[in-house]
């Protein structure tokens, strides 16, 4: 099984891109930058072939405690206007905070992401922290835990489909990698599977020789 190894940031970063399978990007939501659609497909034309799309809740009022689902779908929504096409990966980033304040309220917020994605195709992902993932049974998940020293290439832990395993790199981005699996290809029309044929959507990862130290990580 190999690795996709890439990275993300909150705004563009070109001088970044290179030796890059896979970047994830912001479509939508309460971050400090929403990538346009030409910012994404620059991405080609530096060797990425493969992105991650994602939204952001609001950070400053506790939908989790309204209408879910509806909340949930109107974030899903926003994304395939801006245009992230079906049968792609969909991901919704749960600050650590956030996930924190929704306490048992984690399991039906991963629930319905995982359901609405499913409505309209898409593969449901989430982003965020161990605490978050300990009710979450349904989609596929990136972890976010940055430990110390920095791993070198490292695989994805066990239970998780994907890990941002370093923070502010450079003052600039953050590192990934993730299993096997479906992108969005950069000029938005459609999917590309990148690692080992078959295992799109496959289970987690045998943990890897840098497991995440839990008690000490930072991150979402």
């Amino acid at each position: 099984m190999t690795n996709i190894y890439g990275a993300d940031s909150a705004y563009p970063q070109p001088g970044f891109y290179a030796g890059r399978e896979a970047w994830q990007v912001y479509v939508f939501g309460d971050t400090p930058h929403v990538w346009s659609r030409a910012e994404v497909a620059e991405l080609s034309s530096h060797g990425v072939k493969g992105v991650i799309p994602t939204v952001v809740p609001s950070q400053n009022e506790a939908w989790w405690e309204g209408d879910v689902a509806g909340y949930l779908r109107s974030l899903r929504d926003a994304a395939v206007k801006w245009g992230v096409p079906g049968d792609c990966p969909l991901e919704i980033d749960i600050e650590g905070g956030q996930a924190n304040a929704m306490g048992g309220s984690r399991g039906n917020v991963a629930y319905n992401w995982h359901l609405v994605c499913h409505e309209s195709g898409h593969i449901g992902w989430i982003y965020s922290s161990a605490y978050f993932f300990e009710m979450d049974v349904w989609t596929r998940r990136r972890l976010a835990a940055w430990p110390s020293p920095t791993p070198s290439r490292p695989n994805v832990p066990n239970t998780y489909h994907g890990w941002q395993y370093a923070g502010n790199v450079e003052g600039a981005i953050d590192l990934d990698v993730w299993l096997p699996s479906k992108f969005m290809k950069p000029n938005g029309s459609g999917v590309v599977e990148l690692g080992s044929s078959g295992v799109a959507g496959a289970g987690p990862a045998i943990a890897g020789t840098d497991p995440v130290p839990l008690d000490t990580a930072g991150g979402a």
